[in-house]
């Protein structure tokens, strides 16, 4: 998980080493990492990881800042209207900017129009599981339960709870 978050932050302070602001003392405030997410969760979690090896790169603090809702759209949209002085930066999932646009027809925010994609910051696996009770064994056993118990089986979302994993219930 370092190797990502010193990857990340890698790249990030190239970007920004990049711009004019740069030669102005960039960074002479604290700088804001928002995110989609809710605190604890994974996209949380990995966010104060990179904000603090940046805080320790550029000398000023990185606060994430939470902004849950809407599939990530209300942290995408804060964004989007911010100063582009470099100051405010999003931590996004590839379906804010890749398949939210298709889902929500009235976006105020364009992705290609209001952001600069600066980095891939992780790579994560979606894991389907189930309670050992349950006695599945495999997707196929999994897809054949859901299929002969139609209504029973459930799974979080992440309009609901962001999460790597679905667990099937009774």
């Amino acid at each position: 998980m370092l190797f990502i978050a010193r990857r990340a932050l890698a790249v990030v302070l190239l970007a920004v080493a990049s711009t004019a602001a740069w030669a102005q003392g960039y960074p002479d405030r604290p700088l804001r990492l928002v995110v989609g997410f809710s605190p604890g969760g994974s996209g949380d979690f990995l966010a104060r990881i990179v904000a603090d090896e940046l805080t320790r790169e550029v000398g000023q603090p990185v606060v994430v800042d939470n902004k849950p809702g809407a599939g990530s759209n209300i942290a995408a949209e804060h964004v989007a209207r911010a100063a582009a002085d470099g100051y405010t930066i999003l931590l996004a999932g590839n379906f804010t900017h890749a398949i939210n646009p298709w889902l929500y027809k009235n976006l105020s925010w364009d992705p290609h129009r209001d952001f600069t994609p600066i980095t891939e910051v992780a790579l994560m696996s979606i894991i389907v599981c189930v309670t050992p009770e349950r006695g599945i064994r495999s997707m196929k056993e999994l897809i054949a339960r859901v299929k002969s118990e139609p209504g029973k089986c459930s799974t979080p979302r992440p309009a609901t709870a962001p999460r790597s994993t679905s667990r099937a219930r009774s």
